[in-house]
This record gives C-alpha cells, sequence and structure tokens, in this order.
C-alpha cells in the first residue's frame, strides 16, 4: 500500500469522525432547544437549527488547558400559530450547553 493511498483513507476517517460528532452535537442542540421551546409555549419552526458559526475556545471555559469547540446555532420560533418569526441563538461548549437567547416576542 503506498503512503498516499494510506494518507487518503485516514484523511476520509477523521473527516467523518468530525462530520458525526457534529451531527450528534446538532441533535443534542435540537433536543434542548425542543424541550425548551415546549416549556415556554413556543412553536420551532421548520423545527429545524443550523449553525451560524463556530470557532476554537483555548480551555478558558471547561476545563483548563483543554480546547473546546464552541458551536452557535440559530433558528426561528414563533410565540403564536406560526404568523411571526422571531429568532434566536444558542451557544454550546463542546456538549454544554452555555446561552439560549430569544429575540423579544409576543406571548
Amino acid at each position: 500500500m503506498s503512503w498516499t493511498l494510506l494518507l487518503l483513507v485516514v484523511s476520509a476517517g477523521l473527516a467523518w469522525l468530525l462530520w458525526q460528532r457534529q451531527q450528534q452535537a446538532k441533535m443534542m442542540a435540537l433536543f434542548i432547544l425542543r424541550r425548551h421551546c415546549q416549556q415556554l409555549q413556543l412553536q420551532l419552526l421548520d423545527d429545524t437549527l443550523y449553525m451560524c458559526g463556530w470557532r476554537l475556545l483555548a480551555g478558558r471555559w471547561l476545563d483548563p488547558g483543554r480546547w473546546n469547540l464552541e458551536r452557535r446555532y440559530c433558528f426561528e420560533f414563533s410565540s403564536g400559530h406560526g404568523t411571526e418569526r422571531y429568532r434566536g441563538e444558542m451557544v454550546l461548549h463542546g456538549r454544554r450547553l452555555v446561552s439560549l437567547d430569544l429575540e423579544p416576542h409576543q406571548l
């Protein structure tokens, strides 16, 4: 086996692993968001959230000396019958919810 092929296989494996971790984090964020919307009697529109940013953090928040990934997810919600759309944003450090901000909305 050539070194090029080996490097290609290892790179593909790492890419798949990173994608898998991202999907797990997104599913967890969606679970938290659905539960939060249900508690506040809000409707998560389109039942989706999307990543609107990410960055590496140098261990300031969770574990000193350890790198963590901050993921920012954006979503839209409604407080009534779905006629008004409002924006929200949630931030995860690793797999830990750090903030969940909702745009001011009507009750």
